[in-house]
């Protein structure tokens, strides 16, 4: 396909995208309301309506040959801490469309999105930090009190995009949430064939070719009370990084949790 063609491809993917989004959120999720829902189960029936639509996009994608997805697995029974690395703009996606019932943080300021925003509080995904906030602390709550509710969190350990072929250091906010509510951590890996929708890179400079996406899954990490979760994210990014053929490195943690939204 000519470089022109899929430029202007993934252009009209991004725009159905938008569309798709201010659609959702205007005029689905106000009609998919049911008298005698309770405010959590509602808010799970909007995340499956969610998901759907993620599937969509991603089957769309598919069709006009930008991306090719393969791999992921069954989730384990129960709630859990979704974490992965995060090589492009489209892995919550990938992610969300994959797993079922996910709730994720995302950045405080998309709530102010007119057209995310009644898409994110309706679906009741969790603000992060606002800029510049220090206090991780409410966030970490949010995250452990959706956990024991029963709805698994998705969330990006590095914070923000993978570095092109690279990993930054895993934040302990996930595993931390984890251990408070006795949770297993499930970690998914995102192998990408192509370095196209980086942070910081322009959309249209695309591939010559379907980004193809492979999701592998390790074995669920589970932290007991007295497990440490700085020692838990040294040991996952390791074994992230030989997934990945990463080098190894010891990078400075903190407890600050990340959004998955990029």
């Amino acid at each position: 396909m000519p470089r022109l063609a899929r430029v202007l491809l993934t252009g009209l993917a991004f725009l159905v995208f938008a569309l798709g989004a201010a659609a959702v959120a205007w005029l689905v999720l106000p009609f998919a309301r049911a008298g005698g829902r309770s405010p959590a189960a509602q808010r799970r029936r909007n995340r499956e309506v969610l998901r759907r639509a993620y599937r969509a996009y991603v089957r769309l994608s598919v069709a006009l040959g930008l991306i090719e997805v393969r791999g992921a697995a069954s989730p384990p029974p129960g709630p859990f801490v979704l974490v992965a690395n995060h090589p492009t703009l489209l892995d919550v996606v990938l992610l969300l469309a994959a797993y079922p019932d996910v709730t994720c943080v995302v950045k405080a300021a998309w709530f102010k999105n007119p057209v995310l925003g009644p898409l994110l509080r309706q679906a009741g995904y969790l603000p992060g930090p606002d800029a510049g906030e220090e206090d991780a602390a409410p966030v970490l709550e949010r995250m452990v009190g959706a956990l024991r509710e029963g709805t698994p969190v998705l969330v990006f350990p590095e914070g923000t995009r993978s570095p092109p072929g690279g990993l930054r250091r895993f934040r302990v906010g996930a595993l931390e949430a984890a251990r408070r509510a006795g949770v297993p951590v499930v970690p998914v890996v995102i192998a990408c064939s192509a370095r196209t929708l980086l942070k910081g890179q322009p959309w249209y400079d695309v591939p010559g070719g379907a980004i193809g996406y492979d999701l592998g899954v390790l074995d669920p990490v589970r932290l007991g009370p007295e497990d440490d979760p700085r020692q838990a994210a040294r040991t996952l990014r390791a074994r992230y990084a030989e997934r990945l053929g990463v080098l190894p490195e010891r990078p400075t943690l903190d407890t600050q949790p990340r959004h998955a939204v990029p």
